[in-house]
């Protein structure tokens, strides 16, 4: 069998250790253990992607509409609006073009 091979800049590593590691400490986890996992992974969501889904959800286009005129495949901003996947910055930054959205500095106290 061949191993699938991924390359990094600090090297190359082995995609069949890397998926069995990950397989083995699911093993070891109970389904209400993996049930939080997944909520805690779900709730850390940036700000950011948390406003481009909100965006996205009350925008009067469909995600058809959103998808052809930032000229992102419908899969991915349906996987990205249905919480499944992220996007790429690339991605999020036509999606915000689109949505009429722009990154600025929030202004903090100075403590």
């Amino acid at each position: 069998m061949d191993t699938l091979q991924c390359a990094f800049p600090f090297g190359a590593h082995r995609v069949d250790r890397l998926f069995g590691r990950l397989s083995c400490l699911l093993a070891c986890q109970t389904p209400a253990r993996i049930e939080s996992l997944r909520d805690h992974i779900m709730s850390d969501e940036s700000t950011l992607a948390r406003q481009l889904r909100e965006a996205i959800e009350g925008s009067d286009r469909t995600l058809h509409q959103l998808a052809n005129e930032s000229k992102v495949s419908y899969s991915q901003v349906y996987r990205f609006a249905k919480g499944e996947r992220s996007l790429t910055l690339e991605a999020a930054s036509a999606l915000a073009d689109v949505l009429g959205l722009a990154l600025r500095p929030i202004r903090r106290a100075k403590k």
